[in-house]
């Protein structure tokens, strides 16, 4: 599937901007060089959470299995466009399924682990795909049955899992004999370019619903660019990945950069701390991803941080909420570790506060460069392939005053090209000029020299981001419109140290019977949806503040968690 039109194909490929290497392609380049190097590490305390010993893989072994996965692929008639939904933990088989999909060129749909039977319920009447990969559990879900017992009977989808599973589902520790051959025979006629699209990751936007973005291979290269240049990763580099590989963080982050530079792929899950710093010491970590949280907290105990050898750590990406300008001065000048301050997003953002552009500590921790802005030239290539303008949410018009807010537009190879089966999506999230309305608003950081900035103010699509896991209050809001205690109910973010934001349900009760939190937790539950989403603070109000239209004004509820 190639949705990027030729004339944009034709431009950025011709600037060098888009390759014709598949991430397949790379991958067999290391495997040639490097057939016995370790290149893929899987969680140290796997056993604690699914099924298997924890596993070192060389790129032959990781070349083995993806050729088993893909074989098995093909020979249930795997094709074409089809979509792989994959729900994996951070383990090397979910590496191996992104390859495997990648390898015979249908489309993953990686997807958060957490997700239970009612995210999965809408990803599946969207994504209509025609497998579904797994594992037997995730601590105490039941992963390939909740697969299995959504799916029923349909011949038209296949469950693939590891672990112990029975029939129907398909049991990826039995591979048969014939997956060779039917891969061989299939890679014969199987023509692949790096505009095919590879991925369609999953986002929550202003809507209850889930939307897919689809993604090529040159749209990731372009996005990883951004990584690879501010974290200055160079080929040996080990990466450790806390993050679930199952969007932009990951896998521009870490499955690009892995695939470019003979790196080694270290896999962290869940995040555990003292795991996560054991990890850093024992593998020798070069680059990996932190939130600003932890970075604080493990500075105000030294004697933890002290306690680690993290000599060979030189870069640590952080974002998703403010990062104190004390905390990256610290680890820069006392740590000679750079902080990069990154902003994105699936759809293709990718604005990064590096060392290399802005030495400022202090700027870093709370400025992006504008890139792609006329006049305003920045080392980082990305500046040079992206446009990006401001623009005034009730006029439409472009800013170039500081101190003015407007919605981040950006135009360029890394941008998406398209939501998967949503044409009135995917039209509404560009302008005529074809620049992408992030969302996201955002100011011109001052004048002078802060007149080369943007400064992020608030998402337009009041999404909050709690443990870095994306919620959509709206959908929450949908959820608790059918409680009967309730009158009206409206879900927000309220701060965390620790996680950064977390869930809190406002609401106005139906009678002198008010519920509690415990029974607004338990209607969500008996929903079947993901933990994380889980509210953990109840406010009662008399009634919900609103604005002249009768919207909910969602910023503002945020105020009556002080007064409880």
């Amino acid at each position: 599937m190639i949705l990027h039109n030729q004339a944009l194909i034709d431009e950025y490929t011709g600037k060098g901007w888009w390759r014709r290497q598949t991430f397949i392609d790379l991958f067999l380049q290391q495997l040639t060089a490097h057939p016995d190097e370790i290149a893929l590490l899987d969680p140290p305390n796997r056993a604690d959470f699914t099924s298997g010993a924890s596993q070192h893989l060389t790129y032959r072994d990781i070349a083995r299995r993806v050729d088993a996965l893909a074989g098995r692929l093909v020979t249930l008639g795997a094709g074409g466009d089809d979509i792989a939904v994959i729900q994996l933990p951070n383990i090397v088989e979910l590496v191996i399924a992104l390859l495997a999909c990648a390898r015979i060129g249908i489309i993953a749909s990686p997807v958060a682990v957490g997700y239970r039977q009612y995210e999965l319920s809408n990803i599946l009447s969207i994504a209509r795909p025609r497998f579904f990969i797994t594992i037997d559990r995730f601590k105490e879900q039941q992963l390939a049955a909740t697969a299995h017992t959504l799916i029923g009977q349909s011949s038209q989808v296949h469950v693939l899992s590891w672990g112990e599973v029975g029939a129907p589902i398909h049991a990826l520790d039995d591979l048969p004999p014939a997956a060779a051959t039917a891969l061989a025979d299939y890679l014969d006629t199987c023509q692949l370019t790096a505009n095919d699209i590879i991925t369609a990751a999953w986002t929550s936007g202003t809507t209850a619903e889930p939307k897919a973005v689809l993604r090529s291979h040159n749209n990731w290269y372009v996005s990883s660019r951004a990584v690879i240049e501010a974290a200055r990763l160079v080929e040996g580099d080990i990466l450790l990945c806390p993050l679930p590989m199952i969007n932009m963080g990951a896998i521009s982050g870490f499955l690009v950069p892995w695939l470019e530079l003979r790196s080694t792929l270290v896999l962290h899950h869940p995040f555990d701390l003292a795991v996560y710093l054991r990890q850093l010491e024992d593998e020798r970590v070069a680059y990996t991803i932190a939130p600003p949280a932890i970075l604080n907290a493990l500075l105000k105990n030294k004697a933890q941080l002290d306690a680690i050898d993290l000599r060979c750590l030189r870069a640590v990406a952080s974002g998703a909420a403010p990062l104190s300008p004390w905390m990256v001065k610290t680890y820069q000048e006392d740590y000679a570790i750079d902080v990069i301050n990154f902003f994105g997003s699936n759809e293709g953002i990718a604005l990064a506060s590096s060392r290399h552009d802005v030495p400022d500590p202090a700027h870093r921790a709370d400025y992006f460069p504008r890139w792609g802005v006329e006049g305003i030239d920045w080392p980082a290539s990305l500046s040079r392939m992206n446009a990006t303008k401001l623009v005034d949410m009730a006029t439409g018009e472009i800013i170039t005053e500081a101190g003015q807010p407007g919605e981040l537009m950006i135009r360029g190879p890394g941008v998406f090209p398209a939501y998967l089966n949503r044409p009135a999506l995917t039209r509404a999230a560009f302008d005529a000029a074809g620049f992408h309305r992030t969302g996201d608003v955002f100011m011109i950081a001052g004048e002078g020299e802060l007149s080369r900035f943007y400064r992020f103010i608030d998402r337009c699509k009041d999404i909050i981001i709690r443990g870095g896991m994306n919620i959509s209050p709206s959908e929450l809001d949908a959820l608790l419109a059918g409680h009967p205690l309730l009158t009206e109910a409206a879900v927000a973010a309220y701060p965390d140290a620790d996680l950064g934001e977390r869930v809190a349900v406002f609401a106005v009760a139906r009678s002198a019977e008010a519920p509690t939190l415990e029974d607004i937790v338990s209607y969500l539950k008996a929903k079947q949806i993901a933990v994380f989403k889980l509210p953990e603070r109840l406010v009662l109000l008399e009634s919900l503040p609103r604005n002249a239209m009768n919207k909910v004004l969602r910023r503002e509820l945020v105020r009556f968690i002080d007064q409880t």
